[in-house]
């Protein structure tokens, strides 16, 4: 007997990265040991990432979205594929690059004063400034009130304090009291756009985060293990109701950033 698995729509940016990154796993698992071609696995990945339980409009588009753009990668653009899947650290900064590289590919070429050298060399230097996404005072206010309101550190944020520290890239430590009500908050926004979408790889390299449970500083494993097992989980009242109060903030914030 089958026991039912809910598999949740891969939706928003996140949903794009956990692609991508559900790709490379396989990739090193069957193309690098030789147990599959480089075409067998990617046909292969395809066909088991094409459907899901989700069953609204938003979700199923969203999903499709995704799903057709990674297919579009994987089959399209062998040569990017391989060097980032084949280098020695894949997160999702390494992502970001490989998407950045797959969507300009059919971008007009345009003449730069600057030299390649030039450009990496600045894309090299304090990377963690160079992927990050710079958020307004209002919006910087808006999630401390929704972090406080859910009650997700120990410690209670003041939102001029944070936006100050922010400004100056000097953000304090704080402690979470649930790992997994946070990694679906900070998902929230980053598949409404709110804040970056590798907001997992600059928690951990800052180490901006305790861990509830360990109290060391959350780690990519740490934030990546949770959210992907209450994906596939099926949703909690008690994480409805989380999400319900994020979407009511990301509603808030949106309308501050259109007038």
């Amino acid at each position: 007997m089958r026991w039912f698995r809910w598999i949740p729509a891969q939706t928003g940016t996140s949903g794009l990265f956990r692609l991508v990154k559900q790709a490379q796993e396989l990739y090193k698992l069957e193309v690098t040991t030789s147990q599959k071609s480089y075409k067998r696995f990617v046909i292969d990945f395809i066909n088991s990432r094409q459907f899901h339980d989700d069953k609204d409009a938003w979700s199923r588009n969203e999903h499709q979205k995704n799903y057709k753009t990674v297919s579009d990668l994987l089959m399209n653009h062998e040569k990017a594929v391989r060097k980032y899947f084949d280098s020695a650290v894949f997160n999702e900064e390494t992502i970001s690059m490989l998407m950045v590289e797959f969507y300009s590919s059919d971008l007009p070429k345009k003449k730069s004063k600057y030299s390649h050298k030039v450009l990496s060399n600045t894309q090299t230097t304090n990377q963690n400034r160079t992927f990050s996404q710079k958020l307004n005072k209002e919006s910087i206010v808006v999630i401390v009130e929704l972090l406080n309101e859910l009650n997700l550190f120990y410690e209670h944020l003041d939102a001029d304090e944070v936006w100050i520290r922010y400004k100056e890239d000097r953000l304090s430590t704080v402690t979470c009291r649930h790992n997994t009500h946070l990694v679906l908050v900070l998902d929230r926004l980053a598949s409404n756009k709110i804040i970056p979408p590798h907001w997992q790889s600059i928690i951990s390299a800052k180490k901006l985060i305790i861990s509830s449970g360990q109290k060391k500083h959350l780690d990519q494993h740490n934030m990546s293990s949770p959210l992907s097992r209450a994906r596939s989980d099926n949703p909690t009242y008690a994480s409805s109701a989380l999400l319900a109060t994020v979407d009511q903030y990301v509603r808030i914030i949106k309308e501050k950033k259109i007038k």
